[in-house]
């Protein structure tokens, strides 16, 4: 567990790229994906996650939720199985104005809160202390008891103490106006981290500097050489041939079937041809 640290201040900032994964359904049955938060058995909690394609970035005291620090994206939902999406999400409960202790940016572009299915902000007060970066186990990618995370993250950014923004992790292409990761210059204190995923043999590695590492459970988590800025194609959930009980697993990558003498599966990339020259390579 990590060292008490500030419960006021903070900055996230990470790329993601979701698989719709082994339940996923956009129902019931589809587990959260956890990005940073605690193990979700009790309360106080916290978490920084996406639940059928909703971001949900969020804190509370106990079960009635009082004390709820929160941004949740509302009637916006992350799908895109093709797409890295980057979230910065900043809190700052010391400002003086509730509509800037807590800010999300998407991509470059600031979340909106309008109070009519966008963005929800939910503000308990100046100078709150939330339930987040605190002393209990921290997980990314594993919420509650059976809820893993199938997809990619990259460039995971944890700044405690420091209310960061959006140009500080990333900036838009001056050719083509794409959205791009940059590199982060600013300082890294307390409980900060920067997990890089450079070595595929200690992808906990953290690389702040503050040796804020962290512990890689499993056999399914894996290096990968889709990234931000080199985009691979992956196999589609949104449009796919696989069977009733068919999944599509290991970020995109594998595609099952069920056992049976007339089962099949298929499934097309996410990335579409147009022109040029390309390559396919399958197993």
């Amino acid at each position: 567990a990590p060292s008490h640290g500030n419960r006021r201040t903070m900055t996230w900032s990470f790329w993601i790229k979701f698989n719709r994964g082994d339940k996923a359904s956009y129902s019931s049955a589809e587990p959260a994906i956890l990005i940073d938060g605690d193990n979700q058995s009790g309360y106080p909690s916290h978490k920084i996650s996406f639940y059928q394609g909703k971001a949900i970035f969020y804190s509370a005291d106990d079960a009635p939720q009082n004390g709820k620090v929160a941004m949740e994206s509302g009637d916006i939902r992350f799908r895109d199985p093709s797409a890295w999406y980057h979230f910065v999400y900043m809190l700052d409960t010391t400002a003086g104005s509730a509509a800037t202790r807590q800010r999300v940016w998407v991509n470059g572009v600031e979340a909106d809160v309008n109070g009519n299915g966008g963005w929800v902000r939910t503000d308990a007060g100046q100078n709150k202390d939330t339930d987040h970066n605190g002393t209990e186990a921290r997980f990314i990618g594993k919420y509650h008891t059976s809820s893993y995370f199938d997809g990619q993250i990259a460039d995971y950014h944890f700044i405690d103490g420091q209310a960061k923004i959006h140009t500080d992790f990333g900036e838009f292409d001056s050719t083509c106006g794409i959205w791009k990761p940059k590199k982060y210059t600013g300082t890294f204190t307390g409980n900060s981290f920067h997990l890089k995923g450079e070595d595929s043999s200690n992808l906990g590695l953290d690389s702040s500097g503050l040796s804020n590492n962290w512990t890689v459970s499993g056999t399914n988590v894996y290096q990968s050489e889709d990234t931000p800025s080199n985009n691979f194609a992956l196999l589609n959930y949104d449009s796919n041939s696989k069977g009733a009980n068919g999944r599509i697993i290991n970020g995109g990558l594998t595609i099952l079937t069920p056992t049976g003498a007339y089962s099949y599966g298929s499934a097309p990339a996410t990335l579409a041809v147009s022109k040029g020259k390309w390559y396919w390579e399958a197993k």
